[in-house]
């Protein structure tokens, strides 16, 4: 475990990865002098002599044969690279690796009333002194005639899955089922407002992560060894099975299971058909 210094950290991945890592490197990332980023990399090579060693006034560079370090390791970098953090947290430039960000589907937003949502959210987790207060949604679903209508909710949280933006709350509602929490997707919101209601006197807020459900899953018989292995390290499965956080079932099995119970209900794939135009 080596100092988290973040200039350090920068020395050190660039060095793996890149194979050195000069004081011009450093000079652009931090916005430095040439002198004050020759003291970087000596303080860096000073914090980890074990992994670094410096070749006069050509940087630093990795000592032969030592395993990268956690901090630098090609899961850490993936990490890096998935939060979209810049080149002098990660120390690579997404053009040095290849790397492109899709530009579809669009980012999910409500229609109007984020700033709304947001609000809510603050006053809960943000140590706010104002008494949390319950947000009306003007939402619609995916189930076969169904029409946009104001729904009472309670924010827990915003979960963001790498593509798209959703709104755990709990239905405030649905008291004869204690107020259960709910994935709502930004994107279908139409419209936030505050609402003039109190929260009911028996209201508890749920847990944000909520009970986690283990699902053992039987892979289709037609899948090749290799298909299969691949499949199992893409869902993350153990002797079998996958845990995952119970309002996060439904969405699992509408996109891998063939057989999802209510689905005849759920107007899926929304999509009828498609044609490419210019």
């Amino acid at each position: 475990m080596i100092e988290k210094n973040k200039k350090t950290l920068f020395v050190l991945r660039r060095a793996f990865w890149i194979g050195r890592t000069t004081s011009h490197d450093v000079a652009t990332a931090f916005d430095v002098s040439e002198a004050t980023a020759r003291r970087i990399l000596a303080q860096a090579v000073d914090a980890c002599p074990q992994w670094l060693e410096r070749i006069g006034r050509s940087g630093v560079f990795p000592r032969p044969g030592i395993p990268i370090p956690r901090e630098a390791s090609a899961d850490t970098m993936l990490e890096l690279f998935e939060q979209n953090v810049p080149f002098e947290t990660c120390g690579l430039r997404p053009e040095e690796v290849g790397i492109i960000r899709s530009s579809y589907p669009p980012p999910s937003r409500p229609v109007r009333g984020l700033e709304v949502i947001l609000e809510a959210l603050i006053v809960i987790h943000g140590g706010e002194k104002r008494r949390p207060r319950p947000l009306e949604i003007f939402y619609v679903g995916m189930k076969r005639g169904d029409q946009a209508r104001w729904r009472t909710v309670f924010c827990n949280a915003l979960e963001y899955d790498g593509c798209k933006w959703y709104l755990l709350a709990q239905d405030l509602d649905e008291r004869e089922k204690a107020y259960p929490q709910k994935v709502y997707a930004l994107s279908r919101i139409l419209d936030a407002r505050r609402s003039s209601r109190r929260l009911p006197r028996n209201f508890k807020p749920s847990s944000v992560i909520g009970r986690k459900v283990g699902l053992r899953l039987f892979l289709d018989e037609h899948l090749t060894a290799d298909q299969r292995k691949a499949l199992e390290n893409e869902l993350g499965m153990q002797g079998g099975k996958i845990f995952l956080p119970e309002y996060e079932v439904f969405a699992f099995r509408r996109n891998y299971c063939g057989d999802t119970e209510g689905m005849h209900r759920i107007i899926w794939p929304p999509v009828a058909d498609w044609r490419e135009e210019k």
